[in-house]
């Protein structure tokens, strides 16, 4: 907890536990006492307490030592903390910060970047900065040991990831941008155009809106031929059954697929193409029929043994599902029967 986060508290820590590498904080406040005492007398004397900024507390650590530093979305936190994260920047590794606001961007940006980072995760920020964003992508494009960045909800992440991916990061396998409602469609492009330099891509994860043209879309993940995992969340239902079909050819490693089909065919089945494909989710609107998902199932090989199988189709509400129970028990049977595979719940979320 935050309140534990005492400058004594990380002297003791850098004394007594010079391997101390990792710090995963519940909340966090601006302020934490430092001490407290209390006047047990006849006197008029008031508590007093000792206040110190809560950035005091990793700078009171051993520096250039702490790896890992995580702060639940429900803390806050202000520039003292920047200051503090700057004295490991030669030994954070992985970043994972809610609610980064543009002053804090500001105070990162004093700083060089972060050679020993290896994944960020920024979220829950609804600043909208365009005059930020290009800055703080340029920093973020130049820890070039970075291997995974994660956003959720945060600025403007496409302006933001459109210039981090301006140029090829040789050491970056894992993007993963959860939630955006970014509409611009010449920041879209950009952004796609900047994933599709990142040659050595294993994950990529996406609930973007469609690029200007479908064709840029296209164009630009069918760079990535080392990916193993693509979950195309909302902007895959744009795409056609020849389009899914095309797409999913074009990744021989592919292991890990995520699709939202709307709406619903059957004929789906015949255009998933992932020869070594052990995970499979989708998602959509429709009626979905068993026999062509079991025909799906039989065409599947050694390869492919222990599959995994998530179907969420709904008419109208998540709540209701139009796979009756009889369909899903013949379905997780063939799973399990021809490739010691399973059936997710259909509610689980993508």
């Amino acid at each position: 907890m935050g309140k534990h986060l005492h400058v004594d508290n990380a002297r003791s820590i850098a004394r007594y536990c010079p391997r101390f590498k990792n710090l995963i904080v519940w909340e966090w406040m601006e302020f934490t006492i430092s001490s407290a005492r209390f006047v047990d007398d006849d006197s008029d004397s008031e508590t007093e307490e000792e206040e110190t900024s809560a950035g005091d507390f990793l700078m009171a650590l051993r520096r250039n030592t702490l790896e890992r530093f995580e702060i639940s979305r429900d803390s806050h936190f202000k520039p003292s903390m920047v200051q503090g994260l700057v004295a490991h920047s030669q030994s954070m590794r992985v970043l994972k910060l809610p609610k980064f606001r543009s002053e804090l961007v500001v105070e990162l940006l004093k700083s060089n970047p972060l050679q020993s980072l290896e994944a960020v995760h920024f979220f829950l920020g609804y600043e909208k900065r365009a005059e930020i964003a290009q800055p703080f992508g340029q920093w973020l494009g130049a820890c070039q040991n970075l291997r995974r960045i994660e956003t959720w909800l945060y600025h403007d992440e496409l302006l933001m990831l459109a210039n981090a991916l301006q140029h090829p990061i040789p050491s970056l396998e894992v993007l993963i941008v959860q939630q955006n409602y970014e509409d611009d469609p010449r920041i879209i492009d950009a952004f796609y155009r900047g994933v599709s330099r990142q040659r050595n891509l294993q994950e990529l994860t996406l609930n973007t809106e469609m690029t200007s043209n479908k064709s840029v879309f296209m164009w630009c993940l069918f760079h990535l031929k080392k990916l193993r995992k693509l979950n195309l969340r909302r902007v895959s239902s744009q795409l056609t059954l020849p389009d899914i079909g095309t797409l999913t050819s074009n990744f021989p490693d592919l292991t890990w697929l995520g699709l939202c089909v709307t709406p619903v065919v059957d004929e789906i089945w015949d255009y998933i193409v992932a020869p070594k494909l052990r995970y499979l989710h989708l998602v959509g609107i429709g009626v979905l029929h068993a026999q062509p998902v079991l025909d799906f199932i039989h065409r599947l090989g050694e390869q492919n043994r222990g599959f995994t199988l998530k179907l969420k189709f709904s008419t109208f509400a998540e709540l209701y599902t139009t796979v009756s129970d009889e369909d899903h028990r013949a379905i997780a049977y063939a799973l399990f029967s021809h490739l010691d595979g399973r059936l997710l719940p259909y509610r689980e979320m993508l």
